[in-house]
């Protein structure tokens, strides 16, 4: 009887911990700081993010001029930043990848809110916020490919920078 009730409270807690877990691998992260012409930081400021495939938004005021939005997923989103006294910026075609923390930082110019900024780029490449490095693989990729016997190594070799270590010959 002692074993059942065990058991229970151990299926019990996995259960709860499962329910209660989060997926991170899957989100993205976008982080930076809204500045003025002169570089002091701008509190307050409105960060709103599109994303364009569903046109969802999601917005978050910048604390003292700083900004993190998180679990957001993968995908291409437009960001608009406004602040009292300055001009909105628009910034198009953000790309977020799985797993990525992307940093945007931007500079407001003065003028009025009605005024509007619109910037055609990518956020930058270089990825400053972690000292990681990872590359997303898409689907269509990994089921195009011959693998030996499904090993996963295999799909190691798809990434940029990375070669598989050459076969042991079995002696000393």
């Amino acid at each position: 009887m002692r074993l059942i009730s065990y058991l229970t409270l151990c299926a019990l807690i996995i259960l709860v911990l499962a329910v209660t877990a989060r997926p991170q691998a899957a989100k993205s992260e976008l982080v930076g700081e809204v500045r003025d012409q002169n570089g002091a930081l701008v509190p307050n400021a409105k960060v709103n993010l599109t994303d364009i495939s569903t046109g969802q938004s999601s917005s978050r005021l910048s604390d003292n001029g700083t900004f993190i939005m998180t679990n957001l997923k993968p995908g291409v989103y437009n960001v608009a930043v406004e602040a009292s006294g300055f001009k909105q910026l628009v910034r198009e075609g953000v790309r977020l990848a799985t797993g990525e923390r992307v940093r945007l930082d931007v500079v407001l110019e003065p003028g009025a809110v009605s005024e509007l900024v619109t910037i055609v780029q990518d956020a930058s490449l270089l990825r400053t916020e972690s000292g990681g490095l990872g590359q997303v693989i898409t689907n269509r990729k990994i089921v195009d490919i011959p693998l030996n016997g499904r090993n996963f190594l295999s799909l190691v070799t798809l990434s940029a920078g990375v070669a598989q270590p050459p076969p042991t010959t079995g002696g000393p």
